[in-house]
């Protein structure tokens, strides 16, 4: 059995298989076999090239005989993995002896293919195999239809694997992994499944070396470097947050590409280089993202700059090749706050130490878990009014992370024509929706999407107006008065209530993309379009950057279905986010009556 991982590409491919290189029609293979299941090799599978483009399909049955498998047909599949919520358990199946390929075998919870019809030939979002796998789930298993949608999976990657059956059966595949953490109803059926049971993961692993059981190929590929991975990641929640994301980061993408280097410590902030370059050795590729956005003028020079600069150094001594920094937008030399010139002093530092370098001036990124617009709507929740400074006029052009993140892979790849375009330049990353104002506008439209909706939450649709149905009210405030709070609360524990007055003070300039751009810089949306990802979705030509009206609504939602990020603004929950409201208002009221 060889395995690979699929390659980027952005270009169709320059050769086609073509069926009359491959046997079907009328033959004696399926002479014996379960009635149900030679009824089922006649579902039309979809063809792929090993880019996993379609370019046609043929029979289950005649994508599975090893003659034409040898002669390179190759066919798109998909692969689903359910855990229990209560206890983390895997849903496994046996499947059936009527099977055609592989019976009697261990298996995940589901593996089929999407068919060649309309609603599973959608490759956007994966939409395709997610209505596969809603359709084979209730025929396998039994499971509810009504139980399973299409945002339950989650997909992790694609793997190409080539594995034999017997002597005239065998797969060849492309195949979606699809993750789900669900509690569903089994009525099994025994002409697909002839066991099912719910498994710990050390219960598989003793599985797996018991000779008496046996199991599918792309099983053991999959379990061996993803499966058990992310099964490591969801029973770390005891870890420290930083190690267990770090590890969770680097378990997902190690099986993408041998150049990913695990995870190791090391203090960008010590003069000692040794564990630094301990950290970067054998690293192609180096994406600087280490920043503080509340902290002294000396911790910003600590990490931002300083910090920044080892990292370049170590790098290039190392022999990485190419070199990213994540700095900001607004980073000037000569700014009127710590963390603005740090970030400038460090894309100065990157570019002289390596002119290829590229440098990513996101604006706000947002996503599950952010730090400013989940802050906003937990205090919308809380607080009888959202306050505002300066009439809240400030622009910004809040950035999706999944965005900045394709945008940081390309320019990490040493293809030459990559590094001709990215080399040397500056990127300012803003989202499409626009410049949005910071509070009356953004709040209103993006948030106002989801729990700020007027009619629930209450945000009142004109500022320093009250209402008697219990809306929120808009409070704009002076700067002069933000600053004097800053003053206070900057001194306390960092919270969801935490504010400085160096943020006060970038809150009197847009944070958006330069309307004039330097002479050096590279249009974000044009580096996306001109460098789409390997995903089926991702065309030349499209940027597809995603818009707040389209993420927000899925981590600001309603409880339910709310996607849920790593990190929250005072890392905690929404309780304990009130608390700490309420704790900092009585310090700073304490602080008032001393005087200090």
């Amino acid at each position: 059995m060889t395995t690979t991982t699929l390659a980027p590409s952005s270009t169709a491919p320059t050769t086609t298989l073509t069926l009359s290189s491959v046997v079907s029609g009328s033959t004696p293979e399926l002479e014996g076999y379960d009635e149900e299941q030679v009824r089922l090799m006649e579902e039309r599978c979809i063809l792929v090239n090993e880019k996993d483009e379609a370019y046609g399909e043929d029979s289950k049955k005649t994508c599975h005989l090893m003659t034409n498998i040898n002669a390179g047909l190759l066919h798109r599949a998909f692969s689903v993995f359910l855990f229990r919520p209560s206890d983390g358990r895997l849903l496994l199946q046996k499947r059936a002896d009527e099977k055609i390929t592989f019976p009697g075998m261990w298996t995940n919870t589901c593996c089929s293919h999407p068919l060649s019809i309309r609603a599973e030939l959608v490759e956007e979002g994966q939409k395709g195999v997610r209505a596969a796998a809603i359709r084979k789930l209730p025929h396998e298993l039994g499971i509810p239809a009504s139980q399973l949608k299409s945002d339950d999976f989650t997909f992790l990657t694609r793997i190409h694997y080539l594995a034999p059956s017997d002597g005239l059966w065998g797969e060849h595949e492309i195949d979606y992994i699809l993750f789900c953490t669900l509690d569903v109803d089994l009525d099994i059926n025994p002409n697909e499944v002839s066991d099912a049971r719910y498994v710990s993961k050390a219960e598989l692993e003793a599985m797996f070396v018991d000779d008496s059981n046996s199991f599918t190929p792309w099983f053991r590929l999959i379990a061996r470097d993803l499966l058990f991975p992310w099964w490591d990641e969801m029973l770390a929640k005891s870890e420290a947050e930083g190690k267990g994301v770090v590890r969770a980061v680097y378990d997902r993408l190690s099986p993408l590409g041998s150049q990913i280097l695990p995870p190791k410590t090391a203090d960008i902030t010590s003069p000692d280089l040794g564990p630094l370059e301990s950290a970067l050795e054998g690293a192609s590729a180096v994406v600087s993202l280490a920043g503080v956005l509340v902290g002294s003028k000396k911790k910003m020079v600590e990490v931002q700059q300083e910090g920044a600069e080892r990292v370049a150094r170590t790098a290039k001594k190392v022999g990485a090749g190419r070199l990213v920094l994540v700095s900001a937008i607004g980073a000037d030399k000569g700014g009127v706050t710590a963390y603005w010139r740090t970030k400038a002093a460090a894309e100065e530092t990157f570019l002289q130490t390596d002119p290829t370098a590229t440098i990513i001036r996101p604006s706000i990124i947002f996503g599950p878990g952010d730090s400013f617009f989940t802050r906003f709507a937990t205090l919308a929740k809380w607080l009888p009014f959202l306050p505002v400074f300066g009439g809240g006029i400030t622009r910004f052009q809040p950035v999706y992370a999944g965005d900045v993140a394709r945008a940081v892979e390309i320019c990490c790849r040493d293809d030459p024509e990559v590094v001709k375009q990215v080399g040397g330049k500056i990127v300012e990353a803003g989202g499409p929706d626009g410049e949005l104002q910071t509070h009356f506008r953004s709040v209103r439209n993006s948030l106002g999407l989801t729990i700020l909706d007027p009619q629930v939450s209450g945000v009142a649709d004109e500022p320093a107006q009250s209402s008697p149905t219990g809306r929120r009210l808009i409070l704009s405030l002076p700067f002069w008065l933000g600053t004097t709070q800053a003053f206070f609360l900057e001194k306390l524990p960092e919270t969801i209530f935490t504010l400085t007055r160096d943020q006060v003070t970038q809150l009197r300039s847009d944070n958006i993309v330069s309307p004039v751009p330097p002479l050096n810089a590279l249009s974000f949306d044009k580096l996306l379009a001109a460098f789409p990802s390997s995903l089926p979705s991702s065309q030349p030509g499209n940027a597809g950057l995603t818009s707040v009206h389209k993420v927000l609504p899925r981590y600001l939602g309603p409880a339910k279905g709310v996607e849920q990020g790593k990190r929250t603004h005072g890392r905690g929950s929404a309780v304990d986010q009130l608390g700490d409201v309420q704790r900092t208002t009585r310090r700073a009221e304490e602080m008032k009556g001393k005087g200090q």
